[in-house]
């Protein structure tokens, strides 16, 4: 079969199932199904390029994305600052809003002129927040942290694809706790994190059911009000930033107030800011542990 003739099909059935980009996803799928680009399909439309076994797992990969599985989950890669990582199941797929993230860990990093400067990404996932940063700083110390050893795996393995696995130590922990400064250590630069921040008591309207149904609940869900992983972090996080350090984590559309009252209720931090993505809604907060507090026990 040409690849005009399945994509006709894969197209129709998509759209039956109410996705937004039915065209595009399908092309996509199968770009990836047949190690070609979307400009190789596009270019050999009328070709009989298709064979059974090919028009086969097609076939199985669209009723796939018809059921809402994510086509990065399908094709097993998303693209992240302008890199290709591996995904899974045991990983989150990683979403454009958190490259703000990243943009605001580097901007800090060359304000304060920080030339080795010490990071941790707590929650790694799939490992993008810490291999982008890498990728971007080489003089940089990294360390990746997250509970599940099945998302470190894939961390560890893109950090290898991107040539930096030398300068991520990646550790099993859940959030900072197994963290400790030793004597006469000054704490990390910054703290970066993608925490789950959807609130269980919403998620029924928040989320696309794709995400809820295919995504690990682990690195979606902070508690009711989706605040658990946040407060964790805010209160973790003196125990191993340096002074004058920052914390630095994606929150909920609506978590802003919440997390500045969190951070005040600690008494350690000042100077918190919140960004806004591009549609305008609050995404990132940042916030500085103070010049005079010191290390702390969590």
């Amino acid at each position: 079969m040409t690849p005009y003739e399945v994509l006709s099909w894969a197209s129709r059935y998509l759209a039956e199932s109410d996705l937004e980009t039915p065209r595009l996803d399908a092309e996509v799928l199968l770009a990836s199904l047949l190690g070609r680009d979307r400009t190789w399909i596009h270019s050999h439309l009328r070709d009989p390029v298709i064979g059974d076994a090919d028009q086969s797992a097609f076939q199985e990969m669209v009723r796939r994305r018809a059921r809402q599985e994510s086509v990065a989950h399908i094709i097993g890669e998303q693209e992240f600052w302008s890199l290709t990582f591996r995904i899974t199941r045991d990983t989150l797929v990683p979403r454009p809003e958190t490259e703000i993230l990243v943009e605001e860990v580097l901007r800090m990093c060359r304000a304060e002129g920080w030339r080795s400067p010490r990071i941790i990404d707590a929650g790694t996932g799939s490992g993008v927040i810490a291999v982008a940063l890498a990728v971007e700083l080489p003089n940089a110390r990294i360390l990746a942290l997250d509970r599940s050893s099945a998302a470190l795996r894939i961390a560890r393995e893109n950090a290898q694809i991107h040539g930096v696995g030398e300068r991520i130590h990646f550790v099993q922990s859940d959030w900072l706790l197994s963290i400790r400064a030793p004597d006469g250590y000054d704490g990390f630069h910054c703290i970066a994190s993608n925490p789950p921040y959807v609130a269980e008591e919403t998620a029924g309207f928040e989320l696309d059911p794709g995400v809820g149904k295919y995504e690990p609940s682990c690195a979606l869900y902070g508690g009711r009000d989706g605040m658990d992983a946040i407060r964790a972090l805010l209160r973790q996080a003196p125990a191993v930033l340096r002074p004058g350090g920052f914390l630095c984590m994606e929150i909920g559309w609506n978590q802003a107030e919440m997390t500045r009252e969190a951070a005040r209720d600690k008494g350690v931090y000042d100077s918190p800011r919140v960004i806004q993505d591009l549609a305008g809604r609050d995404r990132v907060f940042v916030s500085r542990l103070m010049e005079g507090a010191l290390l702390q026990d969590t």
